[in-house]
């Protein structure tokens, strides 16, 4: 080895020291964040020790999620690795895939499992338990049995996953997402429910824009067909696309797929509202509630629109519709008009959904994750008369937090 190649080997390991030690040192004397902007979630914090965690394998899983989350420049470093990865013509990074015309979708759901050694893993995988949804269908199936029994109408929609209605943008086997397709079409199929998979993926392959390229969700086209179908499973009429004008209120949106994998070169996506041509929002009234210290709702927010605009100059748009995710969201007419009660119980998905049901129905909007909302009586007293109850959760959020057992007793809280 001459002197020129050992001084440069002495710089190189010179310069990984620094980097590796001034990382170190931000990293420690850095506060940990709680919230990504970038991601739309919450971040690992250090977690509490407990030997029931430690023996388990949790706590080292949460110690690992807590040093990438927390790590510095971490948004930098995710998109330098999916610039490495599309340079080397591979067509994935960090769990997302990137696809034709810049569409992007998560490969796989992330699932809680037991390894061989009998430690709990965390996961973005490709399989899921046919187990696990049949008996999540066993408490829907229960749930509409009772509703009906009581007189109720009701509907199920489950979204389709990204990876499920654009399949044909990407060069990835769809034999895991036409299984599991299959399954949910058989174990649902007497549940009442409204199965878009199939339509959400020929209007795809078609050229309609019906999800977004760089977020998980439906477009509010999307979310029309999706009015359409749950109309239709009503026996009711929905108004035709000509009744609406479409207002692009946005050309800048990056969606939380974005954020995850980091194709910093991907085109933002549009967003839209669709205005009804006769019904105003001015004739409505959306009350958001919140929680307050006390472990009480409270009304948190009341507007005369559907939409809360000042999320439109913040990095998590899609929040604009119905002012993002609440424990409890009540949409009626201003006139006091009587009409049909609907009881929605959500996700995310049902947002960009509900301004379209909200020109049939007074709406009661539950969170799924706030199902206490439930056991504190608000739904007994207000929505105790509900005609029509819907239920929308997503299928990646039904493989990876199933929680259809938390509503199978929800008809005991309806007269």
């Amino acid at each position: 080895m001459n002197k020129h190649e050992k001084t440069l080997n002495i710089l190189t390991v010179a310069v990984f020291l620094v980097l590796l030690y001034t990382l170190t040192v931000i990293f420690l004397l850095k506060p940990a964040e709680s919230f990504s902007e970038e991601e739309n979630r919450k971040l690992q914090q250090f977690p509490e020790w407990s030997a029931e965690d430690f023996f388990d394998g949790t706590y080292s899983t949460k110690i690992n999620e807590y040093f990438a989350d927390q790590f510095p420049f971490r948004n930098t470093f995710v998109g330098a690795k999916a610039l490495v990865e599309t340079a080397l013509l591979k067509q994935e990074n960090n769990g997302v895939l990137l696809g034709e015309n810049g569409q992007l979708a998560v490969r796989g759901s992330t699932l809680t499992y037991f390894d061989e050694d009998g430690q709990k893993q965390t996961a973005t995988v490709d399989f899921y338990f046919p187990d696990e949804l049949e008996e999540q269908s066993g408490y829907i199936r229960e749930l509409k049995d009772s509703l009906t029994a009581a007189g109720r109408q009701f509907a199920l929609v489950m979204p389709p996953r990204t990876v499920d209605v654009a399949s044909s943008a990407f060069r990835y086997p769809a034999d895991h997402s036409e299984a599991l397709l299959k399954d949910v079409s058989r174990l649902f199929s007497d549940c009442n429910f409204v199965d878009l998979a199939g339509e959400m993926k020929t209007r795809f392959d078609a050229g309609e824009y019906v999800y977004y390229k760089t977020d998980h969700h439906w477009t509010t086209l999307g979310a029309y067909y999706a009015y359409c179908a749950v109309m239709e499973q009503y026996g009711l009429e929905p108004y035709p696309l000509e009744s609406f004008t479409r207002e692009q209120v946005s050309d800048s949106f990056y969606g939380t797929t974005y954020s995850k994998g980091g194709f910093k070169f991907i085109a933002p996506d549009p967003i839209e509202y669709f205005h009804h041509n006769e019904l105003t929002p001015d004739q409505f009234k959306t009350t958001v509630y919140k929680w307050n210290d006390k472990g009480e709702l409270y009304a948190y927010f009341e507007t005369e629109a559907f939409y809360d605009n000042s999320f439109l100059t913040q990095k998590d748009k899609y929040s604009a519709f119905l002012s993002g995710t609440n424990p409890l969201t009540v949409i009626e007419r201003k006139d006091g008009v009587e009409r049909p009660k609907m009881l929605i119980y959500k996700d995310s998905f049902a947002n960009s959904l509900a301004p379209f049901l909200a020109l049939h129905f007074d709406l009661v909007i539950v969170n799924m994750d706030d199902y206490i909302t439930i056991q504190r009586s608000y739904v007994a007293e207000n929505a105790a008369d509900a005609e029509y109850v819907l239920v929308i959760y997503n299928l990646d959020n039904l493989l990876s937090a199933p929680k259809f057992n938390t509503i199978k007793g929800l008809a005991n809280y309806l007269k």
